[in-house]
């Protein structure tokens, strides 16, 4: 058995032409909490110069943007069961704010322990093989251990994606019901799932090369390109240099300007692609409660 995810995003899209404030509002609000406080406290940062202040912020930052982000799958849910939702749901995981993070926490601990073991399994092999193979294919051998690296984090991560969701729908149950329901609603799932996220990987394809020309202008513009293709032209290049010129390029891409236009000129698609992949993930798990109910009752 299978979920219809034409029909899933068509609903999705169907719920969101339905909600007041509309979908884009309340995605651009969520985009404000979250991107505009992290640039903001960047640059608070790069003013003081204090590393301390940094940190300070980045932790700040990372418990705040869990809890704004659980704030948007409540309201990506809402908005798939048709429960009118207004921009009051991006702020109801403040109201939860504890256990949101102990759900993230604990899904963190259970990543991080699931793929040691996994790593650590497709290490010896790797290591066995690149004592057999030719060098020639080693490096291929390596890029491919570091992709399955990725797929394994990847195919760990899918195993508790509807743990917001569940918290959302059952908050007093728990964080860690949430988590466990996430892990026994996925079981056999994780392709569907992953199927899914492959129907959205245009939106974030172009999203990148939007991001990506900008940069490479800006890099054009201020002669970076130049300096690098005359610095890799002489015959001794030091990881030192290699150093210096990647911090060059990132101070040039950093800049105000850069910076915003990154961010502003991607933004009409962005403003439908975030809300429209959230909302279709809430369908799925609408889809996959429903699914598992029916199954109980036979």
């Amino acid at each position: 058995m299978e979920i219809d995810r034409k029909a899933l995003k068509q609903r999705a899209r169907e719920t969101m032409r339905l909600t007041n404030p509309s979908f884009r509002l309340v995605t651009l609000v969520y985009l404000l909490m979250t991107t505009g406080v992290s640039v903001t406290l960047s640059r608070i940062a790069i003013w003081t110069g204090s590393e301390t202040v940094s940190i300070f912020f980045n932790l700040l930052y990372l418990l705040y943007s869990t809890v704004a982000q659980f704030g948007f799958c409540l309201w990506a849910l809402w908005t798939y069961q048709q429960l009118d939702p207004g921009l009051g749901a991006l702020t109801q995981g403040f109201s939860v704010t504890g256990r949101v993070i102990l759900m993230n926490l604990s899904i963190a601990l259970r990543t991080v322990g699931w793929y040691f073991c996994g790593a650590l399994m497709m290490l010896l092999p790797a290591v066995l093989l690149m004592v057999i193979l030719p060098l020639p294919l080693i490096g291929v051998l390596w890029l491919l251990f570091v992709l399955g690296l990725l797929g394994l984090l990847y195919a760990i991560g899918l195993r508790y994606s509807l743990a917001p969701f569940l918290l959302a729908d059952h908050p007093d149950d728990g964080s860690e019901a949430a988590v466990r329901r996430s892990v026994t609603l996925m079981q056999g799932w994780r392709w569907e799932m992953f199927r899914l996220d492959l129907t959205f990987v245009g939106w974030i394809v172009l999203v990148l090369a939007i991001q990506f020309g900008i940069d490479v202008l800006f890099l054009v513009q201020s002669g970076f390109l130049e300096t690098v293709r005359q610095t890799l032209a002489q015959v001794n290049v030091t990881s030192e240099v290699i150093w210096a010129l990647q911090a060059e390029g990132e101070a040039i891409l950093s800049q105000p300007l850069p910076t915003l236009l990154t961010r502003l000129l991607p933004l009409p698609i962005t403003l439908w692609y975030v809300p429209y992949r959230s909302v279709s993930y809430a369908g799925f798990y609408d889809a996959r409660t429903h699914l598992q109910q029916s199954t109980s009752l036979l």
